[in-house]
């Protein structure tokens, strides 16, 4: 057997007895027909193949492990002279030309868009990029506000956007992310009301187009995600008990609200 962590390596599930997949916070669920099986976070290795998993789970006659916990940005398709790869320097101001840290891009006005002075702001849009999201809803957020600048190149202004980024620079490094790894490391990554409050920012900024609503989160859209785990808990135990498709038949019909409700 195999014990694959963060990843979903399907095309393995054809030629091993059976597949395990670690997802932190997860239900352990089985896929018995495949030997697809998936855990939450491995907590200790033992010398005899067992693991230990999150929730006190223990699987034993574990062969190999592959560790696949994380992932560097790759952009082949852009020339040096567009993106730099390598370190970024120190930026008491911005540097002259975006670059590709690995980690992150820097800088990006909105985390979209290239604050750079070889080609225009609004050339390229780099979307979907931030981590600890609610990923569809934001990218939709964010594709609003890059129809809204490709529409309106001068509705971005370089000078408040360049104070966010350095401000959001020294924010980070104050709370400790000051080697240049560690603030590339924490740059996308959001936390607490961070993800809410850019998706306003971005619905506030695209709707002063006149083309679409100034959106907010709604409060039980916040609440749902702070108990994500635990709402994933409950529906994975439904399943089991075969009483899943009766809680949400025609649930909907009537507006989003009634599944809130």
């Amino acid at each position: 057997m195999a014990l694959v962590a963060q990843i979903s390596l399907l095309r393995c599930a054809t030629t091993l007895r059976s597949l395990f997949t670690s997802v932190s916070g997860s239900c352990p669920q089985d896929d018995d027909d495949q030997g697809f099986k998936i855990r939450g976070r491995p907590l200790r290795f033992y010398e005899d193949g067992r693991v230990l998993f999150e929730q006190g789970v223990i699987e034993d006659n574990i062969d190999h492990c592959i560790f696949a916990t994380g992932f560097q940005m790759h952009f082949p398709f852009f020339h040096d002279d567009i993106i730099r790869t390598g370190e970024v320097p120190l930026h008491p101001t911005l540097p002259s030309d975006l670059y590709n840290s690995r980690h992150h891009l820097f800088p990006l006005a909105k985390f979209l868009f290239p604050l750079q002075s070889r080609y225009p702001v609004t050339s390229v849009a780099f979307m979907s990029l931030l981590i600890k999201v609610v990923p569809f809803p934001l990218a939709e957020a964010q594709a609003r506000a890059v129809v809204r600048a490709f529409a309106d190149p001068a509705s971005l202004d370089p000078k408040q956007e360049t104070d966010s980024v350095l401000s959001r620079s020294h924010a980070l490094v104050a709370a400790g992310a000051s080697p240049p790894l560690e603030l590339a490391r924490a740059w996308f990554r959001f936390i607490g009301t961070e993800q809410w409050d850019y998706r306003d920012e971005l619905f506030a900024y695209a709707a002063e187009s006149g083309d679409c609503p100034a959106t907010k989160v709604s409060d039980w859209e916040k609440e749902i995600y702070a108990n994500k785990n635990l709402l994933r808990a409950a529906w994975v135990d439904l399943e089991k008990r075969g009483e899943s498709q009766k809680w949400v038949d025609g649930v909907g019909e009537k507006g989003v609200q009634e599944w809130v409700e």
